[in-house]
C-alpha cells in the first residue's frame, strides 16, 4: 500500500532533484536525512538554510525537519 509523506509546510527544498546543494526557502531549526530504507544518513542542528549533499550517493531519500518531511531525490551527474 502506498505511503504518505507529509510534506514540509510553508518550506520549499530546491533544487530537487540535486547534486551538491540544497537551500531551504526558510531556515529550518534542525535536519535529518533518511535513506527510503530508515537510516540517518545526516543530521544538522540550528538555523538551517542550506545543505551540502555532495557526499550522499545518488537516490531518494526523506529530509525530516521541525516543519515536517519531505522526499529530495540525489542525482549526481
Amino acid at each position: 500500500f502506498p505511503v504518505t509523506i507529509p510534506q514540509l509546510e510553508n518550506v520549499r527544498i530546491f533544487p530537487n532533484p540535486a547534486h551538491e546543494r540544497i537551500y531551504f526557502s526558510r531556515p529550518l531549526e534542525y535536519c535529518r536525512i533518511y535513506s527510503i530504507s530508515g537510516l540517518e544518513i545526516l543530521s544538522v542542528v540550528g538555523k538551517i538554510s542550506e545543505l551540502e549533499i555532495h557526499g550522499i550517493p545518488n537516490g531518494l531519500y526523506i529530509i525530516e525537519s521541525n516543519l515536517g518531511r519531505e522526499k529530495l531525490i540525489v542525482a549526481h551527474p
